[in-house]
C-alpha cells in the first residue's frame, strides 16, 4: 500500500467518523420526547388561523413545554415546517411525543 492509498483511507475513515457523529446527533433531534408539560394531562395546543411557524415556535416557548427548542426548531427545518401559514386548529400533545412526532402531527393538520 502506497503513501496515496494510506492518505485516502484516512481520509475516509475521517469523512465516516464525522457523519457518524452528525447522524447521531441529528437521529436524537428526531426521536428524543420533544414536549415536557408539568402537569398529568396532556399539553393543549390552540393555534389561531393565520398563523405561521414562529407564531407556533412563540406560543410553545411561552407555555414552556419544549424540552429543546433548538432542537425542535432544527427538525422543523428539515421537514419543511417552518412555512408561511400553519394548519390551525386544536392539537393534543403527549409528553412522550418524539420531535418527529409533534411536528409531523402540526404539519398535517392531525387535529383533536
Amino acid at each position: 500500500m502506497n503513501n496515496i492509498q494510506k492518505k485516502y483511507g484516512i481520509a475516509a475513515i475521517i469523512v465516516l467518523a464525522i457523519v457518524s457523529v452528525i447522524a447521531f446527533f441529528l437521529s436524537k433531534s428526531f426521536f428524543a420526547p420533544a414536549i415536557h408539560h408539568k402537569k398529568e394531562t396532556p399539553y393543549t395546543l390552540f393555534i389561531p388561523s393565520g398563523s405561521n411557524f414562529n407564531d407556533v415556535y412563540e406560543i410553545l416557548l411561552q407555555d414552556s413545554v419544549l424540552q429543546k427548542p433548538n432542537d425542535f426548531q432544527r427538525v422543523a427545518r428539515l421537514m419543511n415546517y417552518n412555512k408561511e401559514e400553519v394548519p390551525p386548529g386544536k392539537y393534543i400533545l403527549h409528553n412522550e411525543m418524539s420531535t418527529k412526532q409533534v411536528i409531523g402531527k402540526l404539519r398535517s393538520g392531525s387535529q383533536d
